[in-house]
This record gives structure tokens, C-alpha cells and sequence, in this order.
């Protein structure tokens, strides 16, 4: 049985945003982009992908965390340990603390509007799950001004 999506309406830089609080705090630890070590990441020219979707959390206040992706590169430091795993017919690196509760715990793949295939889909979903094609990327978002209760 899934477990409930719980989520708090959260003011943040003027702007109010529904917050998975639980998952929220999964990011620092177990986000793949913020603890990837790749040529380039975090600076300016890049991982594309990390680059696109920072432009999405930036215009539209959403957070969310990377749980596949084909470029990571674990830093020295780091102690996000991903496993390797087949999806989509491509060898991509998973965080096992974000994967396992991303598909019950996502604000998007539990928002009432997010509806793929229709005019009234949701636009922030739809230019995430753009990048996450274009990337073999999967992640959950954690924080949504959009984010509507499904009925």
C-alpha cells in the first residue's frame, strides 16, 4: 500500500509553494546532481541536463532531486553510494534513498495536474519530463507552487 503524500504550503522569497517536507530533506544527501563530482557540474558550460533543470527550480521555485542518472561521478567526499541499474534499456546510476520512495512521495506524479497528453498538462511538468527524456534522468520534486491535490 502507498504511503499518503503529505505536503505544507511553505512561503518562500515572496512567493507561497506546497513543500513535501519528508522528501525536502532527502536532497542534501541523496540528490545525484547536488553530489555529483562530473567535469563541469555546477559551473557555467556544464552538465547540460543539471543546468536546464537549475533553470527551471530558479524561474519557477520548485525543488527536486535527481534519483537516475547516466553521468554521475561520485566526488571523494561523497557519500551517496548509487547502484547500477538498467531502465529504459540504458545503464544509468541510482540513488537508492531518492528511488525508493519517488514514486509515491513526487508532487508531480501525484498532482492533479499533471496529465500528460492534454492541453492543460501541467507546464512545469511538461519541460521537466523533457529534460529527464533528453537525459535518461528520472527525479522527485519536492517542492511545487503548482502543486494541486488529485481528486
Amino acid at each position: 500500500m502507498a504511503k499518503r503524500i503529505v505536503v505544507i504550503l511553505e512561503e518562500h522569497r515572496g512567493y507561497w509553494a506546497w513543500v513535501n517536507s519528508e522528501t525536502d530533506l532527502l536532497r542534501a544527501r541523496h540528490d545525484l546532481c547536488l553530489n555529483c563530482c562530473g567535469v563541469g557540474c555546477g559551473e557555467h558550460g556544464g552538465c547540460p541536463h543539471e543546468q536546464a533543470l537549475m533553470q527551471i527550480c530558479r524561474e519557477d521555485d520548485v525543488h527536486l532531486a535527481v534519483s537516475r542518472c547516466p553521468a554521475f561521478r561520485a566526488g571523494n567526499k561523497s557519500r551517496l553510494r548509487p547502484v547500477k541499474e538498467t531502465h529504459h534499456g540504458r545503464v544509468v546510476l541510482v540513488s537508492p534513498g531518492v528511488e525508493a520512495v519517488r514514486r509515491d512521495q513526487c508532487l508531480c506524479l501525484n498532482c492533479g495536474k499533471c496529465r500528460p497528453g492534454s492541453r492543460d498538462h501541467c507546464h512545469i511538468a511538461r519541460r521537466l519530463y523533457a529534460i529527464c527524456v533528453a537525459g535518461d534522468l528520472a527525479m522527485i520534486i519536492t517542492r511545487c507552487p503548482e502543486f494541486e491535490t488529485k481528486k
